[in-house]
């Protein structure tokens, strides 16, 4: 049986220079998205969060989805998926039912986690990725 983080380590011990990802012109091998992945699954370990806390992701759809998708379950956390289609009141309480205290977002909704920032006060920390790369690549 393969668990979720052997889902991505595997092909990049048996085949770490082959191609994982190409979107918009750039190519990653399945080394490098494995390396990306790790890094991020300590960080967030780093952080403090234990097995089954809560994370909400509010990204584009984009390899960095994918990464922190299996990063997240690398470090054994929940990836609580918030929607730029919903309404910030919405996600907010997306955000406090499911006791996520982690945000990762994409730089470009900012904006939006701004407008809903004051309804939850359990968030103690949102990571921003930039917006400038939104590929993750």
């Amino acid at each position: 049986m393969i668990l979720a983080g052997g889902m991505i380590r595997w092909p990049a011990e048996h085949y770490p220079d082959k191609t994982a990802v190409k979107f918009e012109g750039r190519e990653m091998t399945f080394r490098e998205v494995n390396e990306r992945i790790n890094r991020l699954a300590n960080g967030l370990i780093d952080m403090g969060l234990k097995r089954g806390d809560r994370v909400a992701a509010l990204l584009y759809n984009s390899p960095r989805a994918i990464e922190t998708r299996f990063a997240l379950m690398k470090a054994g956390l929940c990836m609580v998926p918030i929607n730029i289609r919903q309404t910030e009141d919405e996600n907010a309480y997306i955000i406090n039912h499911s006791q996520s205290d982690v945000v990762i977002l994409d730089g470009d909704y900012l904006p939006n986690w701004e407008r809903m920032r004051d309804q939850c006060r359990a968030v103690r920390t949102v990571i921003v990725a930039d917006c400038d790369d939104a590929a993750g690549l």
